[in-house]
């Protein structure tokens, strides 16, 4: 039988939900498992995770390691089974020392403002604590633990550090497309962009998967004549098993579509009791496109792939440190208008980057170029795939047809509006520019720094901008982050005789 009957009768086996997937199902589709090795978590976000965000995690990690709160330092347990229910619950209910209200409480940060995240610690802090105390006494009674109960340890765990998910019973499965067949997928949490969520552009980077049992650390079901043998040798991940692996791939790659545009891949996270495994699954659009039509043939090295890190115990404080950065890193992703201070992006780019613009522009009959200097344009010509003009490249994809978006202001949060063109987005990143207005006294100023910074970093197309100022106009001036500098930009828009 030739591979692509094979393949013709695999498609009418693939389960049409991404809990009853295994690894066969994988194979099949041709996505590569790398077991190889463990990434860290720093590598498996980097398809999502921009510098100001590196730097702001990076910040207050370094504030929480140097003043850690007492509760936080206190729970260290091996693992859930190694948790004495007395000395859980002493780290909330101890008369003799500091009040409740300090057991989670985060030292201010010196001419920085954190305050929502600091409030967002200390409650869901003592809320994890107080879940904790109550599986530990479930625990030694003898009474029943469910998964239920470990997902609502971690999401207490994520929120400490501003990172919210929504439960699957909260919303309905998310069906795609996969080998001409309609896949459903109910991971049992998703973390969306908030900023962006709304009935009409859901953007979402992760989702995540909870079993109470912390999985194997063996693979005694291989038998010592398969070829999976020397493979197994060699492996690293050897704590997931073939069914949350194949549950995971199929999440990941249903949910790859809603994913934000910004994204390069989709992010995972496995959760086994209290170990947490971040995963990542990388897939170009041309790929992702022979996967939904059911027509997978990728060179060898080449494809979809599925990237895992070492599990993390959150009760843990040696692991705990490894948790701590890349957690703030997503929560402050989900929080990124000028609301209370930060970027919230409005609205979305329509590039040759965008894979969802992409498979329009070769579906179309055009192609997708990089310049010289990297950015992806529409026969190598326009880097936009959505414009009024251009008219010889309308047979090629490009559409004049606008994304529409309604959003309420606040006027108590909501400082400004600033309405650009691409000229600018191209040298500077959305809190960058928030940064800059920060520092301006009044909208006409700022509007002009900034077209002076982009101008300073090399820009090679027009820049235009505005300034609305809106309610909170000046609310949160920045009077202490630095203007952005970066030598390798000034470098690329300097003039040298």
């Amino acid at each position: 039988m030739s591979s692509e009957s094979s393949l013709v009768n695999r498609r009418t086996d693939l389960p049409r939900c991404t809990s009853q997937w295994t690894e066969d199902d994988l194979e099949t589709l041709q996505i590569a498992v790398v077991q190889s090795r463990a990434y860290t978590p720093r590598e498996l976000l980097s398809c999502i995770v921009n510098e100001t965000i590196e730097r702001r995690a990076a910040r207050i990690k370094d504030h929480l390691m140097k003043y850690m709160p007492p509760g936080l330092a206190l729970i260290d347990f091996d693992d859930f089974y190694s948790v004495q229910h007395d000395k859980c619950r002493s780290i909330l209910y101890n008369a003799q020392s500091l009040p409740m209200s300090y057991r989670f409480r985060v030292e201010p940060l010196q001419e920085f403002v954190e305050d929502a995240w600091r409030q967002s610690f200390q409650v869901h802090g003592e809320l994890f604590c107080k879940q904790l105390i109550y599986i530990s006494w479930l625990q030694e009674t003898g009474h029943a633990i469910t998964d239920h109960m470990f997902l609502q340890l971690f999401q207490h765990f994520t929120a400490m550090f501003g990172l919210h998910s929504i439960k699957a019973s909260c919303q309905p499965p998310h069906t795609s497309t996969v080998c001409d067949m309609e896949v459903s997928s109910s991971p049992d949490l998703t973390f969306y962009d908030l900023p962006s969520c709304d009935k009409d552009n859901t953007k979402l980077f992760a989702v995540c998967r909870v079993q109470r049992n912390t999985g194997r650390s063996d693979c005694n079901d291989i038998q010592p004549s398969s070829k999976k043998l020397q493979a197994e040798r060699q492996r690293e991940i050897t704590h997931l098993d073939a069914e949350i692996i194949s549950q995971q791939g199929g999440d990941l790659l249903a949910h790859y579509t809603s994913r934000s545009s910004k994204q390069q891949g989709i992010l995972g996270l496995i959760v086994q009791g209290t170990n947490v495994t971040f995963s990542e699954f990388s897939c170009t659009a041309i790929d992702y496109e022979a996967l939904t039509q059911g027509t997978p043939s990728f060179p060898e090295g080449t494809g979809p792939k599925m990237k895992f890190s070492k599990p993390y115990n959150i009760l843990r404080a040696g692991d705990r440190i490894h948790l701590i950065e890349p957690l703030l890193k997503l929560g402050f992703l989900q929080a990124i208008l000028g609301r209370e201070g930060q970027a919230v992006r409005l609205t979305e780019d329509h590039s040759a980057d965008d894979p969802r613009e992409a498979e329009r522009i070769t579906k179309s009959g055009g192609m997708v170029i990089a310049n010289s200097l990297g950015v992806q344009q529409v026969d190598g010509r326009l880097s936009m795939t959505r414009s009024i003009g251009d008219i010889e490249l309308k047979s090629k994809g490009v559409i004049a047809r606008p994304s529409l978006k309604t959003v309420t202001l606040k006027h108590g949060h909501d400082g400004f509006l600033i309405l650009s063109s691409d000229g600018l987005n191209f040298v500077l990143n959305d809190n960058e520019v928030v940064d800059i207005v920060g520092i301006c006294q009044n909208p006409q100023d700022a509007a002009t720094f900034i077209t002076d910074q982009a101008l300073q970093f090399g820009t090679e197309d027009n820049t235009t901008v505005v300034v609305i100022p809106l309610g909170a106009w000046g609310k949160y001036r920045n009077t202490t982050r630095p203007i952005p500098y970066s030598f390798g930009r000034n470098l690329v828009g300097g003039r040298f005789g």
